[in-house]
C-alpha cells in the first residue's frame, strides 16, 4: 500500500536529512510547490492568527529578520518568547523590550551549528564576532572590531569561504545564508552577548577618535543590545544622537528603539532636565506613530505631556497634545464621523501668545483634520485656511505643506475637487522646496484620488508611480496602503480582476498593519466591483464582507453595515439575480447643501441609482439626483472606491425619471469619456444602458439607432471580459429583435 507523504519547507543549512530530501526531489513522483516567506506586512497578520494582539512593528520586523518569513519558525520563536515571558502587553499592543534578543528555535539553531564544526576554533571565532556586526560586513568593519591584522583575518575569512559559510562580494562578505548568522550568534549566552556588545562599542569608540558621527549609529546598536553592560552615561549619548540619525533617515522603527533605549538610560542617569526628558518621549511617540505603532505612540505622548506639564512648559504640552490628536486621527481605528476630544489642544492653542505662528499654525491644522473626520467641513475649512495664513506667514514651507493638505482634503469634504488638486499640488511644491520627501509623500499619496475623480486616469496612473517610488524613500505603512487602494481602484477601472486581487491583497495586510482603514473602505469595494463585472459573485461578497470584520479595520464597524448591505443587493444584480428596487431607508446624510457634499457620499448614491435600475423602478431618489447633478458640475467623472462613471449613472437616473433628453445627452457624454479614455468595460456598459434607454423610449422607432449601438456594446463587453453584461445585450436584443 502506497501513503501519500507531505514534506514542507526546505532543507535548513546543515540539517541531517538534507541528502534524503535531495533525493526526495528529484524522484518523478514527487511534486515540488514553491512557498514564499511571508512578507512583513503578512507577518503581522501570522502573528494575530497565534493570538499576538497587535503586535508592534519593532516585534514584527524583529521576528521577520530572525525567521526570514518562514512560518514554521515564527511559530516556534513566538513560543520561545512565551517560554521566557519576553513579551509584554502595552497600551493595547504586544511588544518586546529594547535590546531584548529574539532566539533562534532550538533545534533549527543546533542543526545549523553543525555545520560550522568543520571549520577551525579561531575560524569559528571570527565568525561569531562577524555575526555580531550583520548579515554583511567588509574587511574594515571587521577588522576594527576583532582587532586582527588583515591578513590573519583573511585567511580564516577564506577557510569560512570554502566551507561555504561565507560568500564574497564585490564590497565585502556576506554570510551564506542569514539562518547561518542568527545561529553563531545566539550561540552565546544572553550576559555573553550583552558583553560583548559592550565591548565592539568600546572598540568603535577607540578607532574613530574624533571622527564619530558615521559611527554613532553602529556605536549605539551595540550600546542598545548590551543592556545593563554598557555606561547609562555613553548609552544615553548615543542612542539619543543615533535616534535623531535614524529619523532624518526616516528609519522609524529603529528609531523608536533606540529613543526607548535613550529614555531607560536617561532614567538610569537622573542627569536629563524635565524638558529634555520630555522632549525625548515626544520624539519616540512621533516615529512611534510613523512606524504605524500608534497605542505605543500615544503612551509615550501622555508621558511627554505630563513630564511637560511637571515642567510648566506651555508649549511643548501645546505640542505633545497637537500630535496625540494627530496620532488618534490617523491610526486610532475608528469609522468616519467619529467626534475627537479636542478641548485639550483647543485651551493649548487659547493659550499660546499670538507671536508662536508656526505652533498655532500646527494646533489649528490638527484641528482641522479632527473636524475633517468628524464629518464637519465648515470648522474643518475655516481651521485649515487660517492655519494656513500663519503659516506662510512664519515662512515655515513643511508646515505649509501639512496645513495645505488638510486644507485640500476638507475641500474634498464639500466636493471641491479641482480646488483640493491645486492645494495637494500646493502641498507638493512646498515640501519639495523645503527638501522635505516625507511631506512631499504625504501629499502626493492623495492626489491620484481627486486625479481619479476629475477622470484624469492617466495622470492618476503616473502620479501613483511617482508616490510609490517616494514611500520606498520615506517607509509611511499607511501612505503606502493608499497606493495599494488606489491601484486597486485603476485596476477595478478596467475589471483588471486578477491585477485588482493583487494590490488589493496587499493593501489589505499594510493597512491591518498600520492600522488605516481608510484605505480598506477605498480598495474592498474596488475589488468587489472588478469581480462583480467579471461575474464572479462569491468573491466579490467575500471582499465586501471584509470591511464590515470587527477589529480587521475598525473596532466598531457597524458604522458601515447598512451601506455594505446595498453592495450585497448590486453585487446579486450584476450576477443576473432579480432583485427588489426598495430604496435605502434614509438618503437624508447625502443631501448635498448649499456648498456642496462630502465626495464620498457619491459612491453610495450611484449604488441606490443602479439598485434602482436592476430593479426596476419607476423612480429614484431626489437626493440622489441632485447629489449626482452637482458632482458633475464640480468636474466629478468617476466615483471613488466602487468606480462608477458619473455621467452613465446621471443617464440611468434621467431615464427612470423618462427625462429623455437628459438621458440621452448624459449617455452620450458617458461614452465620448470612456471611449477617450479607453475605458473598455466603461465602452460597453455605457453603450448597453444607451440602448436599453433608447428601446424604452421608442420601443420600436428606437430600434435602428439602438441596434447599432448594442451591437458595438456587446463587442466592447466580450473584449473586457464582462460575460454577465454581454448576456443582457444578448438578452435585450433578441427582445428588440436586433441580432448581435
Amino acid at each position: 500500500m502506497t501513503l501519500p507523504a507531505a514534506a514542507f519547507g526546505r532543507p535548513a543549512p546543515g540539517c541531517p536529512n538534507a541528502a534524503v530530501l535531495e533525493r526526495l526531489q528529484a524522484s518523478p513522483s514527487i511534486t515540488r510547490l514553491q512557498l514564499e516567506p511571508l512578507s512583513e506586512a503578512s507577518t503581522f497578520g501570522f502573528l494575530r492568527s497565534l493570538g499576538l494582539d497587535r503586535p508592534s512593528s519593532r516585534l514584527v520586523r524583529e521576528l521577520h529578520q530572525v525567521t526570514h518569513g518562514n512560518p514554521l519558525f515564527l511559530i516556534e520563536a513566538v513560543d520561545s518568547l512565551k517560554r521566557q515571558n519576553a513579551l509584554e502587553s502595552r497600551s493595547g499592543m504586544t511588544t518586546i523590550a529594547p535590546g531584548q534578543d529574539i532566539d533562534l528555535p532550538g533545534s533549527l539553531s543546533a542543526a545549523i551549528l553543525d555545520r560550522t564544526t568543520a571549520v577551525s576554533q579561531p575560524c569559528h571565532r571570527l565568525l561569531t564576532i562577524a555575526s555580531f556586526i550583520g548579515d554583511r560586513f567588509d574587511l574594515n568593519q571587521l577588522t576594527a572590531v576583532a582587532g586582527t591584522e588583515e591578513d590573519a583575518l583573511l585567511d580564516l575569512i577564506e577557510e569560512a569561504v570554502r566551507h561555504d559559510l561565507l560568500t564574497e562580494e564585490v564590497e565585502g562578505f556576506r554570510f551564506a545564508h542569514p539562518l547561518i548568522r542568527q545561529a553563531l550568534y545566539h550561540r552565546p549566552s544572553h550576559a555573553r552577548r550583552r558583553r560583548i556588545h559592550s565591548q565592539i562599542a568600546a572598540r568603535l569608540e577607540q578607532i574613530h577618535g574624533e571622527c564619530l558621527d558615521r559611527a554613532t549609529p553602529e556605536i549605539a546598536r551595540h550600546l542598545m543590545k548590551a543592556g545593563v553592560a554598557a555606561d547609562p552615561e555613553r548609552t544615553l549619548h548615543y542612542t539619543a544622537a543615533a535616534a535623531d540619525q535614524a529619523t532624518a533617515a526616516y528609519a522609524w522603527s529603529e528609531a523608536s528603539d533606540l529613543y526607548a533605549a535613550a529614555i531607560d538610560a536617561a532614567a538610569k542617569t537622573g542627569r536629563l532636565s524635565r524638558v529634555a526628558h520630555a522632549e525625548l518621549h515626544r520624539r519616540s511617540a512621533e516615529v512611534h506613530r510613523y512606524a504605524s505603532d500608534a497605542g505605543l505612540s500615544l503612551e509615550q505622548y501622555d508621558k511627554a505631556i505630563a513630564a511637560f506639564e511637571e515642567a510648566d512648559d506651555l508649549s511643548g504640552i501645546a505640542e505633545a497634545l497637537e500630535g496625540r490628536l494627530a496620532t488618534q486621527v490617523a491610526l486610532g481605528g475608528v469609522a468616519y464621523g467619529k467626534t475627537f476630544d479636542v478641548e485639550p489642544v483647543q485651551r493649548a492653542l487659547d493659550g499660546l501668545p499670538d507671536t508662536q505662528t508656526s505652533l498655532r499654525a500646527r494646533l489649528l491644522g490638527t484641528l482641522a483634520l479632527a473636524s475633517w473626520a468628524a464629518q464637519r467641513p465648515d470648522e474643518a475649512l475655516a481651521q485649515a485656511a487660517r492655519a494656513l495664513e500663519l503659516a506662510r506667514a512664519s515662512h515655515d514651507e513643511r508646515l505649509a505643506s501639512d496645513v495645505s493638505t488638510q486644507l485640500a482634503l476638507s475641500q474634498l469634504q464639500k466636493m471641491q475637487p479641482r480646488s483640493a488638486l491645486a492645494t495637494f499640488e500646493s502641498a507638493v511644491a512646498a515640501a519639495r522646496g523645503a527638501g522635505d520627501p516625507v511631506r512631499e509623500e504625504a501629499a502626493l499619496q492623495r492626489v491620484p484620488m481627486v486625479l481619479h475623480l476629475l477622470g484624469e486616469i492617466d495622470r492618476a496612473r503616473q502620479t501613483v508611480a511617482q508616490a510609490e517610488r517616494l514611500n520606498r524613500i520615506v517607509h509611511n505603512a499607511p501612505n503606502l496602503s493608499l497606493t495599494l487602494a488606489n491601484k486597486t481602484m485603476l485596476a477595478a477601472l478596467g475589471a483588471d480582476t486578477e491585477d485588482a486581487a493583487r494590490q488589493a491583497a496587499e493593501c489589505v495586510e499594510v493597512a491591518k498593519q498600520a492600522r488605516y482603514g481608510w484605505s480598506g473602505l477605498l480598495a474592498l469595494p474596488a475589488l468587489a466591483c472588478a469581480h462583480a463585472l467579471a461575474g464572479e459573485e462569491a468573491e466579490a461578497l467575500r471582499a465586501i464582507q471584509q470591511i464590515t470584520e470587527p477589529g480587521l479595520f475598525f473596532d466598531d464597524p457597524s458604522f458601515f453595515v447598512e451601506s455594505m448591505s446595498r453592495y450585497h443587493l448590486l453585487i446579486a444584480a450584476y450576477a443576473g439575480h432579480s432583485i427588489e428596487s426598495n430604496i435605502s431607508s434614509d438618503l437624508s446624510p447625502f443631501e448635498p447643501g448649499p456648498d456642496g457634499l462630502d465626495f464620498a457620499f457619491i459612491t453610495p448614491l450611484c449604488v441606490e441609482v443602479e439598485i434602482a435600475w436592476y430593479g426596476n423602478a419607476g423612480t429614484i431618489s431626489p437626493t440622489a439626483d441632485r447629489a449626482l447633478a452637482l458632482a458633475d458640475h464640480r468636474g466629478m467623472l468617476f466615483s471613488t472606491a466602487w468606480p462608477f462613471l458619473i455621467p452613465r449613472v446621471r443617464g440611468i437616473a434621467a431615464t427612470l425619471e423618462k427625462r429623455w433628453g437628459d438621458a440621452e445627452r448624459s449617455f452620450v457624454r458617458a461614452i465620448e469619456i470612456a471611449d477617450e479614455q479607453r475605458i473598455v468595460p466603461e465602452m460597453g456598459r455605457s453603450r448597453l444602458d444607451y440602448a436599453t434607454m433608447l428601446l424604452a423610449r421608442e420601443p420600436s422607432g428606437g430600434i435602428p439607432g439602438a441596434a447599432g449601438i448594442l451591437r458595438e456594446s456587446a463587442v466592447h463587453l466580450r473584449d473586457a471580459g464582462l460575460a454577465g453584461f454581454a448576456r443582457r445585450a444578448a438578452q435585450l436584443g433578441a427582445s428588440a429583435g436586433i441580432s448581435l
